[in-house]
């Protein structure tokens, strides 16, 4: 298994994306001949065309970088053009209204790790929701956001919470919901983003933890 350090990290050293590119886990070739199972067990997120990426090493054709959330991932050295950039920029997006936001989204697929109109999954959506309506950055990972924020009670819920849980046919695959308005929107492997009422929701999801990150 191809592995660097972290001691051996390169530092203030950063890569301008040439093409949208998957971020991945292992630097694996030919990852397009995959199957669908074994491109979800690889695939970290993605990143996109110009997006600046820090760059902490090279091994075996792959760069292995690290995105403005602090994901990491490796990625073809190919995909990449060198940039004079010292740091990540400090850019926002313009903010949007919760539910243009939410609406914009309905129906788009679900891509494990995915992060585009193209295919999404749960973190990436909530991660998106937060950083366009209330231009807060969480992490990528939902076992990362669920470190973060206040827990409320189900009974306390407040608009923009989210809501971690497990599907009940499934087992312990985690999962997290965005609420608004008395409603659930979050991405789903069968359907992509929908939008269910409590009362739809809850039969088929084990709550684990409901998380406010708004004061």
């Amino acid at each position: 298994m191809t592995h660097i350090p972290k001691d051996q990290w390169l530092v203030d050293s950063y890569l301008l994306t040439r093409v949208d590119s998957e971020l991945l886990r292992l630097p694996v070739e030919g990852f397009q001949d995959l199957t669908e199972k074994e491109q979800d067990k690889l695939r970290q997120t993605e990143i996109f065309q110009d997006e600046t990426v820090q760059l902490l090493g090279s091994a075996s054709g792959f760069h292995l970088v690290r995105k403005y959330d602090g994901t990491l991932g490796w990625v073809p050295c190919t995909h990449f053009e060198s940039s004079t950039a010292i740091a990540f920029p400090q850019r926002l997006p313009p903010r949007e209204k919760a539910l243009d936001f939410l609406q914009r989204w309905e129906g788009v697929p679900y891509l494990w790790g995915g992060l585009s109109s193209k295919g999404i999954d749960c973190s990436g959506f909530s991660q998106l929701y937060y950083l366009h309506v209330h231009n807060i950055l969480l992490p990528k990972n939902s076992f990362d956001q669920r470190k973060l924020g206040s827990v409320r009670d189900l009974s306390e819920i407040k608009d923009h919470d989210l809501i971690f849980c497990y599907h009940t046919d499934v087992g312990a695959t985690h999962h997290v919901v965005i609420y608004l308005g008395g409603l659930c929107w979050h991405a789903r492997r069968r359907g992509g983003i929908v939008c269910q009422t409590l009362d739809e929701f809850l039969p088929s999801f084990k709550l684990e933890e409901i998380k406010a990150y708004l004061a």
